[in-house]
């Protein structure tokens, strides 16, 4: 009689009568939920002893993948210079056959590292799977009068796939991506410490809203999986006593009560979605401002920006030289510099004002009447002989602009 009694109560429960709406769980002080965290890492360790090689292997390639990413931008920098500032195509050869065997080791090491930390973590997840499937069957019944069996089910299965995301872009991605960083922070501390500590400038910004954001994520997924767990529970309660659902007419009822759990689920993955797009676009701003400090920085250290007069000139005759070239300037003795500067290797050096940097015709305009020399075609049509023919060998760069700038600039060598 007691048995009937019993099972007629746990029939009772799922009639899907109006339940009030499971409130969000409660924000826990940041302390509280890392003793927690370092709580639950040492109750997997059982788990992962057994499989302990794996996650060494995994390790131990952290370092060579690491390496194999980091060479490979150093790599495309000594093949540009190989091509265009110092042209060597034996250097070229050599930069191209490193880069190619710098992409297959990071293929082999990063294939091996995923591979084995993925296998642990599987052959863990599988063993903490049999362990709790044996825990629930030695509980005892009046566990599962007081535990829906919907709760059970989402611990045994949703949240065990949860710890395996852990080991599958988690624990040591996480270590191989500090290792990665580390080493960027170091090679652009090597190439430009001062490039680099502009770069650092939007580090204060992204850390805190990164913070801002992990705290309330947290709370998020946290509020998720609470929602399936209710969820599966419901649904489990409802399957389970459908025929006394409808012997007593309660489908309206158990609908109604099924959207609202239905409603607070979206809810959650609503914010949840909200704080994950957020990141994303807090990280891509950042990322945009930072390299706009970083062009800034490399214009005025070119000297774009009233920067020094010859590293302009360097920037300008790294293109091996043209026809033509622009200087705009208002410092008649920057102009000056820069157009002795990039004079041998241009035709014509266009010189005009700031006012006339936007409104100022195209240098490379045709004009029969000018005399010039200069790389490529500039000098073509004249006359080669006599005196003509004795001044085309010698090295003449026209300068063009309106003759108050240039007198300005080179007063009576204009």
């Amino acid at each position: 009689m007691n048995d009937v009694r019993t099972a007629r109560a746990r029939r009772k429960r799922s009639l899907g009568s109006q339940r009030p709406s499971r409130p969000a769980p409660e924000p826990r002080p940041a302390d509280e939920h890392t003793l927690a965290d370092l709580g639950l890492l040492r109750d997997l360790m059982p788990y992962l002893k057994p499989h302990a090689p794996l996650l060494l292997c995994a390790l131990a390639l952290v370092p060579v993948t690491s390496l194999a990413t980091l060479v490979q931008p150093y790599l495309v920098k000594r093949t540009i210079d190989a091509v265009l500032a110092h042209p060597d195509p034996s250097e070229w050869t050599r930069m191209v056959g490193l880069f190619a065997l710098a992409t297959l080791v990071y293929f082999a090491a990063a294939f091996l590292q995923s591979y084995a930390m993925q296998l642990a973590g599987q052959r863990s997840m599988a063993d903490l799977r049999r362990q709790a499937f044996r825990k629930a069957q030695r509980m005892a019944v009046s566990y599962y009068d007081k535990t829906p069996v919907g709760r059970v089910l989402t611990r045994v299965t949703n949240d065990v796939d949860s710890l395996a995301e852990l080991f599958a872009s988690g624990a040591v991605m996480a270590v191989a991506d500090i290792v990665t960083v580390t080493g960027i922070l170091c090679f652009m501390l090597a190439l430009d410490f001062r490039l680099t500590l502009i770069a650092f400038l939007v580090l204060p910004p992204l850390g805190f809203a990164v913070e801002w954001i992990r705290r309330r994520a947290r709370e998020a997924f946290r509020d998720i999986r609470a929602r399936v767990s209710e969820l599966n529970t419901y649904l489990s309660e409802q399957v389970q006593g459908v025929q006394i659902v409808q012997a007593y007419g309660r489908e309206q009822a158990s609908q109604i009560e099924y959207d609202r759990i239905n409603r607070d689920y979206r809810g959650a993955n609503y914010r949840a979605i909200y704080l994950d797009a957020l990141l994303f676009s807090v990280v891509d701003t950042v990322s945009t401002v930072c390299v706009a400090l970083i062009l800034w920085y490399a214009s005025v250290r070119a000297g774009l920006l009233r920067g020094d007069a010859g590293e302009a000139a360097e920037l300008a005759i790294l293109g091996g030289g043209c026809l033509v070239s622009s200087v705009y300037s208002n410092d008649a003795a920057w102009t000056e510099r820069v157009a002795l500067s990039i004079a041998p290797w241009h035709g014509r050096v266009w010189i005009g004002s700031d006012k006339m940097a936007e409104q100022a015709l195209a240098p490379g305009m045709v004009l029969p009447s000018m005399i010039h020399g200069g790389p490529g075609r500039a000098g073509g049509g004249e006359e080669l002989g006599a005196m003509r023919g004795l001044s085309f060998y010698l090295q003449r760069v026209a300068l063009q602009g309106f003759k108050g700038q240039i007198e300005t600039s080179f007063g009576e060598r204009a």
